[in-house]
């Protein structure tokens, strides 16, 4: 077996976790949450939203710059965060201005895959059988579109629970890899 072949497999369950989420996320029809009027809790401080019709309805993945969404809510969250990296990177490769809540989902779906690159040494010494049938328990559960879902969002509670994906794969990983020293 070749270093490169080995290296691609020691990181497949992170490949193969990047692609379900990311077909569920990108690839039309995209799935996501409705606004149900939360969203300018973190959009608005930057001026963006959509029409009040489309808060109820179903998902919207385009939002409008416009001054007259501006509202602050008078409190911060960590989503706000997330925000504004995901509309850094949609101002670099939007061609129409508008804001696409997919990059939402990028930003989410990166800290997630980074929770289970994370996770990837503590599984490292189960057994072969063992270990692929919790990576498949992992992709089958984390996989779902339910949870999938939550990525294409701008609700605050998207953030606690993408860095509670990551708080809980480094924090066991660094103390697996403390105790081998």
């Amino acid at each position: 077996m070749t270093l490169d072949r080995i290296r691609v497999l020691k990181h497949a369950p992170s490949l193969v976790l990047a692609a379900i989420v990311g077909y569920q996320v990108f690839v039309p029809p995209s799935v996501g949450l409705a606004s149900n009027g939360d969203f300018a809790k973190i959009i608005g401080i930057f001026d963006l939203g959509a029409p009040a019709a489309d808060n109820y309805s179903y998902v919207n993945l385009t939002y409008r710059f416009d001054p007259q969404y501006h509202w602050t809510p008078g409190f911060y969250s960590s989503e706000t965060l997330l925000a504004m990296a995901a509309i850094g990177l949609n101002h670099i490769f939007s061609k129409d201005g508008s804001f696409d809540l997919r990059w939402m989902g990028f930003i989410h779906g990166v800290l997630f895959i980074l929770a289970i690159y994370l996770l990837q040494p503590l599984l490292a010494d189960v057994g072969r059988w063992r270990r692929l049938l919790l990576w498949m328990a992992i992709a089958v559960f984390f996989g779902d579109v339910m949870y999938a879902c939550y990525f294409n969002t701008l609700y605050m509670d998207a953030a606690g629970v993408r860095f509670s994906d990551a708080g809980g794969g480094s924090v066991p990983t660094y103390r697996h890899l403390a105790e081998k020293v």
